[in-house]
Formats: structure tokens, sequence, C-alpha cells
């Protein structure tokens, strides 16, 4: 039956009109995705929204909605492009709460959040996640890149350390939290004295740990002791003590390059 014909029909039938809405948001539905997928992202959206003014609870119009808002705040211009987004963020949240169990609300409502700028949204609807998922590794590695994203230092590197806890084998785990310390005070000179040696410690502890954890790769880690190494040596105020970091720094270099050329760290 095409769209034209079931429109008729309950036209026909006043008594099954709230059925028959569901037919017809079912079929602009479906000429919605036609329109999507030709790259019609303004004519598939107009078709989404009519559907959804006939049958509000139709869960999979919501999420195709999204899509088309969200590929529209992507290519186009203010205002327009603010308006799309919320249009996203507001389809994708609705989809959430009608389709508990499928993950692309959660992850296409955080994308669109993050996409619109709202970082501190963003936040907060992970951090309610992980109140209800406290052992959830995707969404304390999420917590850990968005902070990082918002420039919450402090935050993101609390997130980090959560993720190795909850990965206790993992060396990657160990790497990020290194080399998240090391861009921070590579980006940071501003940072002097104890807070720069502590910031260091806490990234060369972590490493060397990755070390032990990936005994027949470690170049990398190695690597990134050596740099924080040379980053602590900056927080010294004795030259002595400053001497010391930079032999570090060298011996772990050494211990790198030997590695990364197929050698034992």
């Amino acid at each position: 039956m095409n769209r034209a014909l079931a429109v008729v029909l309950c036209w026909s039938l006043p008594f099954v009109s709230t059925g028959c809405g569901k037919v017809e948001a079912r079929g602009l539905a479906k000429e919605g995705n036609e329109l999507y997928r030709a790259g019609k992202f303004e004519q598939a959206l107009d078709k989404f929204e009519a559907a959804v003014r006939l049958d509000p609870e139709f869960p999979i119009i919501h999420l195709h909605m999204g899509y088309a808002a969200m590929s529209l705040a992507a290519t186009g211009e203010e205002p327009a492009s603010t308006l799309h987004a919320a249009k996203a963020i507001a389809a994708f949240g609705r989809y959430m709460r009608l389709a508990p169990g499928d993950e692309r609300g959660a992850k296409f409502y955080l994308q669109a959040l993050l996409d619109a700028g709202r970082t501190g949204d963003a936040l907060g609807f992970l951090e309610k996640q992980h109140r209800a998922n406290p052992r959830d590794v995707m969404i304390v590695s999420s917590l850990g890149v968005v902070s990082s994203r918002a420039g919450d230092f402090a935050s993101a590197l609390r997130w980090y350390e959560k993720r190795a806890d909850l990965l206790p084998g993992e060396a990657k785990a160990r790497y990020l939290i290194g080399t998240l310390c090391w861009e921070h005070l590579y980006k940071n000179s501003s940072i002097v004295g104890a807070d720069r040696v502590r910031i260091a410690d806490r990234g060369i502890a972590a490493l060397q740990q990755a070390v032990k954890l990936q005994p027949g790769s470690p170049g990398e880690s190695l690597t990134y002791i050596n740099l924080l190494f040379r980053e602590r040596a900056k927080g010294q105020d004795n030259p002595t003590a400053r001497e010391r970091d930079m032999e570090q720094a060298r011996q772990y270099y050494r211990r790198a390059l030997k590695a990364l050329r197929g050698g034992k760290g």
C-alpha cells in the first residue's frame, strides 16, 4: 500500500485515525530516509519532523531526525547551524528516553553536545552516566577525554588514573597518563618548581608501570619518560638536581633508541 492510498483510507475511517497517523508517519520517515541518503538533509529533516508530529512515540524517527539535524549543523552557517545543533541534541535525547537499550542514543547525544561546543553539558551527562555505571571504562575514558578538551587538566588526570585503576593489566592506560602529563607541562611553561616536579613524577610513575606491562615493545613509553625528566628538570631550582634529572633523561633516551631499534628496553 503506498502512502497516498493509506492517507485516503485513513480519512475515510476516522475511528482508526490514531493507527492511520502511525502509518502516515512511517511513510514520511521512509521518504526522509531516502532524502537523507541522497544528501538532501533539509528536506529529510522536514519529513522527519512531520512524522514526529504524527507519531511522537516512534523511537527510530527521532534517531534519524537527529542524524539529519546533525548533518545540517556540520555543513551550515550561523545562526542556522546552532538551531540545527539544538534540534539534533533534542532528537537524540528523546531517542535515549524512548529506546534506553540502544547505545546509539547516548553516543550521538554526547557527540551532538560536543559538536555544539556544550562541553559543560557533555561532562554533566557523562558524570550522570558514571554515577549509574561507576565501573564502565568507556564512560570513564570519555570523561578523561572531554575534561582534557575542556582544558581541565586536574579532572582529566583524575579520570585517566581512574581508567588505569579499572584496567590494572593494560599498559596503554598508564601510557595515556604519562603523555597527558608531558603535554600539559610542555604547553605550560608557567608551571614551575614543586608543582612541575609533582606532575612530572605522576607521569613518570605511570609510564614506568607501562614499561613493566609491555616488556616486548616499551620504546614509546621510554621516550616519554625521557621527555618528562627533561620537563621535570625545568622545575628544579638546584643545579645538581637539574643535572640529575637530565642524566636520567639521557639514560631513558638511550634505552628508548635501543628498544625502538628492536632491542630490549
